[in-house]
């Protein structure tokens, strides 16, 4: 998978991920195919009637614009998710990220609701 700057994220990541205190026991790669399923049964695809009329409601007609901005206020943490799965490719997301970024302290924090 290349992107479009040209990185390679998969041959960013270090090989052996012991330096993060884990043994490596299972199999480290995912199919477009199991992508697009978990995809779809993870945002469930009538997720969004439930809400539409609220949306359309608030947006004064305009839902479509609504989620566009939506979506460009999540750029950003996309992005920052996309350099932190680089640098610490691990499982954990919030957690594992906040840890080793900033404090071990923070990890714990960062998933308390």
């Amino acid at each position: 998978m290349k992107f479009i700057n040209g990185d390679d994220p998969i041959g960013n990541m270090p090989e052996d991920i012991s330096s993060f205190g884990y043994k490596q026991e299972l199999k480290r790669e995912i199919s477009w195919i199991d992508v697009f399923t978990y995809s779809l049964v993870f945002m469930v695809p009538i997720a969004p009637w439930g809400i539409y009329g609220i949306v359309a409601s608030l947006s004064n007609g305009m839902p479509a614009l609504a989620y566009l901005l939506g979506m460009l206020g999540m750029m950003p943490t996309a992005y920052a998710y996309f350099l932190m799965v680089r640098e610490f490719p691990l499982a954990g997301s919030v957690y594992n990220y906040a840890q080793r970024a900033v404090n071990p302290f923070y990890g714990f924090i960062a998933v308390c609701p």
